[in-house]
């Protein structure tokens, strides 16, 4: 095989590294962007001889990923002129960096430049509003929705059913579901969980059997809101039986049961479920840990306390203000309030919850000065 001449470069390279147009340049950002590769990225759009509105966008869509809020102001002030795909990268990564207020100043500013908002547009500017609970504003882009003729469109109207349901017009919420021809299983679990949230379980419950019966596969945000709606009128045989249903379950799924038996009085079953939960490698949270330590508190189990209180340290979670709280609480009701106060002592954070469980914990076990002293 004959030598390679001496500075020979494959062509991919060459042309890879150095490329002549700015689609190619566009091509390499994106894939930059997609890695994670900011430097990189950042690298090449200062080095390019020319850049067009998707150059700019490239890099919005890059520092959003990356969550770095000066670069993406930068970038978008920069920008020669913006479209659609600017204003909805904007608005998407300061929802989701929770500025809410300035995500909806970003859509005023696109409304003033005459930029014509797209369904993702709108979409997430009904979700800003859902998480500012502002019924007003939302109202105003419900109007310019019907005006721009996306009123059907799916994707708009689960962002609008959302939006209803989280400000408390369940009812406005129900009369778009309604006039949706081509719902999805968003749409059911928009307003299966709208329902349990508005404190209207049997609703709830009654929209989840409608469900089952036009044929749609059950998910696990389904089974969480109505697994929570049954325990919350009491039927906990309903619950298990839902609950069994699905075979893959997630964490949010397991915990909403696992609240749900520790708060019926059934503990021992909530042990069990937690015993499942990590058998099968899903990983507890705060919520978990708190509702099975709670469970090991009201039966006064001291073995089976510690033995969460052990996993907690092992995933890391035991200094949480909410695990602390329920172990200061779990061992004080155990006759052990030396280990209560270790935990109290060793918490990184404390709030009023935590200091009225240690004192309660204190009073419980005839330690009225040590009460006293805190």
């Amino acid at each position: 095989m004959p030598a390679k001449p001496r500075g020979f470069k494959p062509t991919w390279t060459t042309t890879c590294m150095n490329p002549p147009n700015t689609f190619l340049h566009n091509r390499l950002l994106y894939l930059y962007g997609q890695l994670g590769h900011l430097f990189d990225a950042q690298n090449l759009f200062d080095k390019m001889p020319r850049r067009d509105i998707f150059s700019y966008n490239l890099m919005l869509s890059a520092y959003s990923k990356q969550g770095h809020s000066k670069n993406l102001w930068d970038c978008f002030n920069s920008m020669p002129f913006h479209d659609s795909v600017s204003f909805n990268t904007m608005i998407s990564a300061l929802s989701s960096g929770g500025c809410d207020d300035k995500a909806l100043a970003v859509f005023v500013r696109m409304l003033r430049e005459r930029i014509k908002p797209t369904e993702y547009t709108y979409a997430s500017v009904l979700t800003v509003c859902s998480q500012l609970l502002n019924g007003r504003i939302g109202k105003v882009v419900h109007a310019k929705i019907v005006v721009g003729d996306l009123a059907r469109n799916v994707f708009v109207s689960n962002a609008l059913i959302d939006f209803y349901a989280k400000c408390g017009d369940i009812d406005k919420a129900r009369l778009l579901f309604d006039n949706v021809n081509d719902r999805n299983l968003v749409s059911w679990n928009l307003m299966i969980s709208g329902y349990y949230k508005n404190e209207q379980p049997e609703e709830c419950i009654k929209f989840f059997h409608e469900m089952k019966a036009s044929g749609l596969k059950l998910d696990q945000y389904t089974v969480s809101n109505v697994v929570a709606a049954f325990f919350q009128i009491g039927c906990v045989n309903e619950a298990n039986k839902t609950f069994r249903e699905i075979k893959e379950k997630d964490k949010v799924c397991r915990t909403t049961m696992i609240v749900g038996c520790g708060k019926s009085g059934l503990e021992e079953d909530a042990l069990v479920l937690f015993a499942e939960m990590l058998s099968e490698n899903v990983r507890p949270d705060d919520i978990t840990f708190s509702s099975v330590i709670s469970s090991c508190a009201k039966f006064a189990s001291l073995y089976h306390g510690q033995m969460v209180h052990g996993k907690a340290v092992h995933v890391g979670i035991d200094g949480d203000l909410l695990v602390s709280s329920a172990l200061i609480d779990m061992y004080s009701k155990c006759g052990e309030p030396t280990y209560a106060w270790i935990v109290f002592n060793t918490m990184p954070v404390k709030n009023v919850i935590s200091w009225n469980s240690m004192i309660l914990g204190y009073a419980q076990n005839g330690k009225d000065l040590e009460a006293l002293g805190l």
